[in-house]
């Protein structure tokens, strides 16, 4: 095999995408290389495959220069050939074809980091993942993921779970479950894929988060529960109204879910590429599956001339502070938002059917929505048609059903008004099948 120091374009030669004059190029043994066009050279490496002009690039790795040819575009993609050796071998002045080729430096803060080089976030990176909070945090072992959660409260008061939604990690509910823990033995867990809980690439689906919280509920809490859920936890606390095994669960308060419209081909109204759909996409492209990619400031770019409901102002501010990414971020696997995006999430689980099978008293509140008439763009997280459709599926399951709206109230009532969201919870609470009765209905039932 040819050694990677020969400068035939075919020995390390790959396709990668260029935008917006940026090359970036990755292979194994390398480092991951972001940098600017430099030059144009007319002189060839030996053994070229064609006579096209090649393009000279600089950039930076790390404290490491370096340099490498491009060939003209073809199909949209350019093909790369090394022009210097390994990184960790002693670098020498390049040419192409035996001629010596003279560009100008770059100065250091004109070429954007490389990947190598970029903030990795997550559990394999807690020192500069995680911050400290004010509750006790402990780890369940599913079998497959490690569930990380806080509580507070005794057995001796009713159980209730939070279910953080995307983007979430439990501490988003700290302020409401001051307000809780007085009433409830309350939990609040971190989803898999968020917060100190395991990355399962590939492995999230609603089935999958649904039965990492039945085996929590059966193993660690081991007595009926409320679940209460915001958003994509909204989602997830319908599939445990629904899937959980009898006795499980005693009341389901779903929070601004989006219902249908996290869906990518929805039973009725807007569908995910309607609503959040692009921006989940835009932060998986360009943070990566795990944060593998992490180039935060490519995302800003990007986001800030993108058409993104909802989160449109936020990024817009983001962009303005040159702000670090968010803490709610760091702690958040970006594959999640690329299973929705892309409908994979919900592929084995169609809300419709799942709404019918509901087997537990529900409350939803319904928060701040609109739908653009002409475009059909949801601003919100479920318009009033698919809530509608909700509240018919579950009653029609034989289930109560107690809709409550907020026109004002942001997508987070828990985040925005926990006081608010505390008295929701207990009024509704107060109404609910005991713990005793709903324990003799399955799994907890004695003997």
């Amino acid at each position: 095999m040819a050694s990677p120091t020969t400068l035939q374009p075919h020995i390390i030669g790959v396709l990668v995408k260029t935008i917006r004059g940026i090359a970036s190029w990755r292979g194994d043994g390398w480092p991951s290389i972001r940098a600017k066009r430099v030059a144009s050279v007319h002189s060839f490496p030996a053994g070229a495959p064609n006579r096209s002009a090649y393009l000279l690039f600089r950039g930076e790795c790390g404290d490491r220069q370096v340099e490498w040819a491009a060939s003209s575009p073809d199909d949209g993609y350019n093909r790369y050939s090394t022009l210097r050796r390994r990184p960790d071998r002693p670098q020498r002045q390049g040419s192409l074809g035996g001629a010596p080729v003279l560009v100008e430096r770059l100065a250091a803060d004109s070429v954007r980091p490389c990947h190598c080089c970029l903030p990795k976030y997550g559990p394999e990176n807690p020192d500069v993942t995680y911050v400290s909070h004010q509750y006790e945090e402990r780890v369940f072992h599913t079998g497959e993921v490690l569930l990380n959660y806080a509580y507070g409260g005794t057995s001796a008061q009713p159980a209730l779970l939070l279910i953080p939604g995307q983007t979430e990690s439990w501490w988003g509910y700290e302020a409401a479950m001051a307000r809780l823990i007085p009433y409830f033995q309350t939990f609040a867990v971190d989803l898999r894929g968020q917060g100190r809980s395991s990355r399962t690439p590939g492995r999230y689906t609603l089935d999958n988060f649904g039965n990492d919280l039945v085996r929590l509920i059966a193993f660690q809490i081991r007595r009926p529960v409320i679940v209460a859920g915001l958003s994509s936890g909204g989602v997830i606390t319908a599939w445990l109204s629904a899937y959980a095994p009898p006795g499980m669960i005693r009341g389901a308060y779903y929070e601004d879910p989006p219902l249908f419209a996290s869906e990518l081909v929805p039973a009725c109204g807007p569908g995910i590429r309607q609503g959040l759909g692009p921006y989940f996409t835009l932060l998986n492209r360009y943070l990566g599956d795990q944060w593998s990619i992490g180039d935060w400031e490519g995302f800003l770019a990007a986001a800030t001339v993108a058409d993104l409901p909802m989160v449109g102002p936020l990024v817009q501010r983001w962009a303005a502070t040159a702000a670090p990414p968010p803490q709610n971020l760091k702690e958040y696997d970006p594959e999640w938002g690329r299973t929705f995006a892309f409908g994979a999430v919900s592929a084995s689980c169609d809300h419709a059917g799942m709404l019918r099978q509901v087997r537990c008293p529900v409350l939803f509140t319904h928060h701040s929505w609109a739908v653009d008439e002409t475009t059909g763009t949801l601003t919100g997280a479920i318009s009033g048609q698919q809530a509608a459709q909700v509240q018919e599926l579950v009653r029609s399951a034989g289930q109560p059903f107690e809709y409550q709206t907020y026109p004002t109230m942001p997508h987070s009532m828990h985040g925005a008004d926990a006081e608010r969201y505390a008295q929701v919870v207990r009024e509704w609470a107060d109404h609910l099948p005991s713990e005793d009765e709903t324990r003799q209905q399955g799994i907890f039932a004695d003997g």
